[in-house]
């Protein structure tokens, strides 16, 4: 996945939440979650302490995509290596198929 930013390559991984030694010896509860508040409208729920969902890292200007829920739905399938892309691309971002 190209950076929507910088335009470099960007690391898949996974993204989670994960409590710190500090919180854990301080017995802190899990009530952890990942929000989105835009400036206007309604906040989304990204990611709570039991999840864990596809992201992708740009190491050049540190911005990171976290796959939502919603995208599970919206993804297209690479006929040829079967990569999840997302519903916008013409080619697998993979392998360079068509889509």
């Amino acid at each position: 996945m190209q950076c929507p930013y910088c335009q470099q390559t960007m690391r898949r991984g996974k993204a989670t939440l994960e409590r710190s030694l500090g919180g854990k010896l301080l017995g802190e509860g899990n009530l952890s979650m990942l929000r989105f508040t835009p400036k206007r409208g309604e906040r989304a729920e990204l990611l709570d302490a039991a999840g864990t969902r596809e992201a992708h890292f740009c190491d050049d200007c540190g911005t990171a995509v976290i796959r939502g829920v919603l995208a599970d739905e919206q993804v297209q399938r690479c006929p040829a290596c079967n990569e999840t892309n997302p519903p916008n691309y013409e080619a697998c971002w993979k392998c360079g198929a068509p889509l």
